[in-house]
This record gives structure tokens, C-alpha cells and sequence, in this order.
């Protein structure tokens, strides 16, 4: 995610994004964080940090977003991104912060599950779509949230190997593993 100015289509996406959370309700007004609220640089830590879309409401609780317009789903890999500059936010602020991801055609599996670890909201939102309603939620730091996940665990049996977390499985016929180191399987699998 680089820093910088977005023009074009991608700078109308990124203000129909921002009018979707400003217009979305009433009760709780929405304005700019800095200048009209898009492409808003922010000091995290020791590095600048560019926000699609920057707003605060009246209580001064942060409200942020990622705007993409890309044909393919978004990946996991792209929301962790977000998510990982969104608690950063929160840790670097001392306040509540909401994130929200917009999405031109939608998420993999793996990104919506990881998103709502993570205190992420997700939208789909098609490039001509009317301003609409939806739920805003804060979050503030926590650093249970922040802790890494628990080590995936493996699990060997004759004629299988398996890396747990993800259900997946790689089975190798006989038992063996064809050369393969035991680590190299879980790896693999």
C-alpha cells in the first residue's frame, strides 16, 4: 500500500467511500481529519503512513478506510496490511478507531474471517453505488489482539501428513514422504 495521492477513478472511489461513511447517519457526524478527509498522511511510530480515507467524529474517535477498486477478491495478504496500520493507529492514538475496508467485487474467505480478528469492518462497494447505510463500530487497542496466534501444530500418521489451522492435508502414499523433510511437509501442506 504506497503512500501518496490517488487521481482519477481511484480518487472517485475514494470519495464515494468517504460520503458513504460521512452520509451513512445522522447521529454521528463525520468530518475530515485533514483537509477532505482523503489520502491522509498520519505519523505512526517512527514512519508516515497513508490513510485512503481519514475522518473523526465528535467525540474525536478516529474513523479509517482502505479503498480498493481491483477486479479479483481481496486477499488476506492486503486486509492484514490494513489491519496491522489500523493498530497501529490504535496504539499510536490512545483512542477508539474504526477500520473499514471497501471492496470493488468483494474478499477471499480468508480476508472477511481475518477481518473481524482483527476489529476490521468489510463493504462492498460497486464504483457507481449510492451512498447507504451501515454500522460503524470502534475498537480501541488490545493487546490480546495484537499478540501472535498460537503455533500450528502437526500431526503425523501413517499414510498422512496434516498441518492443523487450516484443515488442510497433504497425503503421502505408504507413509513416506517422498524425500521430504517432516517441516518441509508442513510447509507444503
Amino acid at each position: 500500500m504506497p503512500a501518496g495521492k490517488s487521481y482519477g477513478v481511484d480518487r472517485k472511489y475514494q470519495e464515494l467511500c468517504r460520503d458513504i461513511m460521512v452520509e451513512r447517519d445522522s447521529s454521528l457526524v463525520l468530518v475530515p481529519y485533514d483537509g477532505d478527509g482523503i489520502d491522509v498522511p498520519l505519523q505512526l511510530g517512527t514512519s508516515e503512513r497513508t490513510f485512503d480515507v481519514a475522518l473523526v467524529d465528535q467525540e474525536g474517535r478516529l474513523v479509517v478506510a482502505e479503498c480498493r477498486r481491483t477486479k479479483n477478491p481481496v486477499k488476506l495478504y492486503d486486509l492484514d496490511a490494513f489491519a496491522y496500520r489500523v493498530e497501529l493507529l490504535r496504539r499510536n492514538s490512545a483512542c477508539e478507531v474504526a477500520g473499514v475496508y471497501f471492496a470493488k467485487t468483494g474478499y477471499q474467505e480468508g480476508a472477511v474471517k481475518a477481518a473481524g480478528d482483527s476489529g476490521i469492518q468489510t463493504a462492498v462497494c460497486a464504483q457507481d453505488q449510492e451512498p447507504s447505510s451501515f454500522l460503524l463500530v470502534f475498537h480501541r487497542y488490545d493487546a490480546a489482539r495484537a499478540s501472535p496466534p498460537p503455533p500450528l501444530r502437526e500431526a503425523v500418521a501413517p499414510g498422512r501428513c496434516q498441518r492443523w489451522g487450516d484443515g488442510r492435508r497433504k497425503d503421502h502414499p505408504g507413509g513416506r514422504h517422498g524425500g521430504e523433510s517432516r517441516a518441509h511437509c508442513l510447509k507444503a501442506c
